[in-house]
């Protein structure tokens, strides 16, 4: 029985080198095209908005969770500090700590999957306690945080600047308002606990002329 490798070889005969360069050339572009139809690539951009992140992401889901970064110097690991399911548009940062914070996915292993979000600054505000009164003694206030007691210890002190370890007086935090009419002197608040201990920040001191 005839060889019949000759004639494969007239059929097929090898390619050139010319001519492997433009079938890699064209199997790459079928590569790419199938690719590309898996669809868009994941991107997320987040913004920060008082101590809310916002979340934008494009493209599909990766991962098992939309996952938190966080790092004191901008410069982050492979582990995540949190995660939220799939969807999620804002993360609320009010009880972290401050620092870098950037949002990525993650992978059952609770590793980071990029891609990665540009990352944010986030510096919680101080607590704080502003107090106001009317020159007479007839105090008001706001809180910038929420309290979890509803009770205020009261001082007043002569001069503004050495305040007695007792209170002057208590109140109802939820009220909003007190007066102290009748007593000259300088003003100022805080928090007590269930057993009326103080529980800091003091606000500003205001002065009442005692009438």
């Amino acid at each position: 029985m005839p060889n019949p490798l000759p004639k494969m070889n007239r059929i097929n005969p090898p390619m050139t080198q010319g001519q492997r360069r433009v079938w890699l050339a064209l199997e790459e572009q079928k590569r790419r095209r199938r690719r590309g139809a898996v669809g868009p690539a994941s991107s997320l951009t987040i913004t920060l908005a008082g101590s809310v992140i916002n979340i934008v992401q494009v493209g599909p889901d990766q991962g098992i969770a939309i996952a938190i970064q966080r790092s004191d110097d901008g410069n982050f690991g492979e582990s995540v500090d949190g995660d939220k399911a799939f969807g999620a548009t804002t993360w609320d940062l009010s009880s972290e700590a401050a620092g870098y914070y950037r949002i990525c996915f993650e992978d059952e292993n609770g590793r980071a999957i990029a891609p990665f979000s540009n990352a944010i600054q986030f510096a919680p505000v101080a607590p704080a306690i502003l107090l106001a009164s009317d020159g007479h003694g007839h105090l008001t206030w706001t809180l910038n945080f929420t309290s979890p007691y509803d009770g205020i210890n009261i001082y007043q002190s002569d001069d503004g600047e050495t305040w007695p370890s007792s209170p002057f007086d208590g109140w109802d935090l939820s009220s909003g308002n007190r007066d102290c009419s009748g007593s000259a002197g300088y003003f100022r608040i805080c928090i007590c606990d269930g057993d009326g201990n103080d529980v800091l920040p003091y606000s500003n001191a205001v002065y009442s002329d005692g009438l």
